[in-house]
């Protein structure tokens, strides 16, 4: 037997393979006889209104009848289930797949009392099978806005789909199905485009009515929200999601602001008040439309709240969310919506989170003065003629945002800032300009715009810290009681008396901490060239002292408890402080070397030429 596997019989098996005809190629679309020039799937006959896309592992795929995506198991393919996807036109089951009686009609053909539902189930699964492996992860577009192959502005409407123009393709409307690769589904109806080419006069309005309320930035307010309402149109289609949040107390026709907005959506805006980030998940699903997240009010505890906060976080630069299901299959969320938040207070936010928001606030409105009235019809009108505005403009929208980030960079904002504020301006001026700003920001409006959007005077950046920044902000201000009897102070005030030596022990007391002070050793370097680090004795003057920070410390984890930074996470943000020396071994209350993080002391407490202040 061995012998058999020898060169002698691998000659065989290769005379075999020489005489071998090729096997003919399957998964490519076929033309039926007699079905026309519509190219079809094998075994489906032609002008079938249910569209097999493929199957993955033990799912098939199909688009049914109406156009939605339908994800079904073989198993439960049954009369059922074909019926429904066939939908409107399950007649045509029978035409497809008859069932025939023995008995004969008057001309002699065999009567049809039915239909054979394991045929058609044959059928339809072969069909995914030969249209090959399809996943609808990333895959799928639902309604709102997406960003073509070629650059095109592409808007879901639900029930039909409008594609922008391109350099070789007017554009217009379609059915929804298959486009250049991706599935767009039927979805309810979401308003349409204005028919009529749209100019700045919607703009000009809109604007103005809302200049109405009383801002507290009454020129910078009222733009950027209208950059906002423009963006969340087509925040699918942005490389850059912006979001906003509107805050005021009574009085000052927040309701109103609110209505309006809702009309100018006109049904394309998810709204809600109470959903939790996965109810927001499982609503949005595939879907781009903005956002609205009413009174999202500061409470005791915020987690749920800065959990959909955090949801806007991601949506921002644009990702999709995989999430486990029941059926032990991964469903798919795509986060690309613009996210309006309304409340009485703002909640605390991350600095993270803060520079993705344009915070606009309301005051109370004068006495004798009304909110602006609202015409229901009026605002729906003007809402689909922003929309057209948008398509006529998107050729300007990359060219416009990089002028307007350039102004703001001369402002002092960095990219974030550039990219959040840049591109509600943007929007704005697509809704207000038919031409692009010119490239010299100092002597157009783009120049003037990153001008009253100085980082120095935005609300927005008031607390725009880094993430090691708020982690020593953190620890100085902890409170912490030395020893018994003493009244509670900052940890700041620890280290400055550890500093000066107020008293023998206070050096030790912060050691307890963790945390120790030291300076540069005399002889510079150990045998690596790394720097050597010591407790400080005698200080020249201008001689700089550090504060080590122990990379994990039972004290130092009961000070971070709950925070972000807590488990030894602290080590990361300080290690990325400018200046600081990280991996060092330190030794903190006579005990052995430990990991710790030298940090220059003045980042923790005001330094004055002869120590802390």
């Amino acid at each position: 037997m061995a012998g058999d596997r020898k060169p002698g019989g691998l000659k065989l098996v290769g005379d075999v393979i020489d005489g071998a005809t090729l096997a003919p190629k399957v998964g490519k679309r076929q033309t039926r006889s007699g079905g026309g020039d519509e190219p079809e799937l094998p075994l489906l006959p032609a002008g079938c209104p249910v569209k097999p896309l493929g199957h993955k592992g033990l799912m098939n795929f199909f688009l049914d009848e109406a156009g939605q995506l339908i994800a079904i198991d073989p198993q439960k393919l049954g009369q059922a289930a074909i019926k429904k996807i066939f939908g409107r036109q399950s007649q045509l089951c029978d035409e497809y797949w008859p069932r025939y009686s023995d008995k004969a009609n008057d001309d002699g053909t065999l009567k049809i009392n039915g239909w054979k539902p394991e045929k058609a189930r044959d059928a339809l699964q072969r069909a995914c099978a030969f249209a090959g492996i399809f996943d609808p992860q990333g895959k799928v577009r639902d309604r709102g806005a997406h960003r073509g192959r070629n650059g095109e502005l592409i808007l879901h409407c639900g029930d039909t789909i409008h594609i922008g123009p391109t350099a070789n393709d007017p554009g217009g409307y379609c059915e929804p199905g298959l486009y250049d690769g991706f599935v767009y589904p039927t979805n309810a109806e979401i308003p349409r485009p204005d028919p009529e080419d749209a100019g700045t006069d919607t703009g000009e309005l809109l604007l103005r009515m809302l200049r109405s309320w009383e801002w507290e930035r009454n020129i910078i307010d009222p733009m950027l929200l209208l950059g906002f309402i423009g963006a969340s149109m087509i925040g699918g289609a942005l490389r850059w999601r912006p979001h906003a949040w509107v805050t005021g107390s009574t009085a000052t026709g927040k309701s109103t602001l609110q209505a309006l907005l809702e009309l100018l959506m006109d049904g394309g805006a998810l709204h809600t008040a109470e959903a939790s980030e996965a109810a927001l998940r499982q609503l949005t699903g595939q879907q781009t439309l903005p956002i609205f997240f009413d009174e999202l009010e500061a409470e005791e505890d915020n987690r749920q709240g800065m959990k959909v906060v955090k949801l806007a976080r991601l949506a921002s630069s644009g990702g999709r969310i995989a999430k486990g299901g029941q059926d032990h299959v991964a469903h798919e969320f795509v986060a690309r919506s613009c996210f309006l938040f309304s409340s009485i207070l703002l909640p605390p936010i991350l600095s993270q989170d803060r520079n993705r928001l344009a915070i606009l606030e309301l005051r109370v409105i004068p006495e004798g003065r009304v909110a602006p009235a609202v015409d229901d019809a009026l605002m729906r009108q003007w809402g689909q003629k922003i929309r057209r505005r948008l398509i006529d403009q998107w050729h300007r929208l990359e060219e416009t945002l990089r002028i307007y980030s350039a102004a703001l960079a001369e402002n002092g904002h960095s990219g974030r800032g550039q990219s959040q504020f840049g591109t509600l301006l943007a929007c704005a001026d697509m809704l207000l300009y038919d031409d692009t700003p010119g490239v010299d920001i100092d002597d157009d409006r783009a120049g003037d715009w990153g001008r009253l959007l100085a980082t120095d005077t935005l609300a927005e950046k008031a607390t725009d810290q880094t993430d090691e920044q708020e982690a020593i902000e953190y620890l100085a201000t902890a409170i912490h009681q030395a020893k018994g009897g003493e009244d509670p102070m900052p940890i700041s005030r620890h280290i400055t008396r550890a500093y000066k030596a107020e008293d023998d022990s206070a050096r030790d007391r912060l050691e307890n901490l963790g945390l120790k002070l030291v300076n540069i050793r005399q002889n510079g370097k150990d045998a690596a060239g790394k720097v050597k680090f010591g407790a400080i004795g005698k200080l020249e003057p201008g001689e700089p002292v550090y504060l080590a920070v122990a990379s994990k410390h039972g004290a130092l984890e009961r000070i971070f408890a709950g925070q972000r930074w807590s488990k030894g996470v602290w080590s990361q943000s300080f290690g990325r402080v400018t200046g600081a020396h990280a991996r060092l071994k330190i030794r903190f209350a006579g005990s052995a070397p430990m990991w710790a993080t030298a940090i220059p002391l003045e980042c923790f407490v005001q330094l004055k030429d002869d120590g802390p202040a």
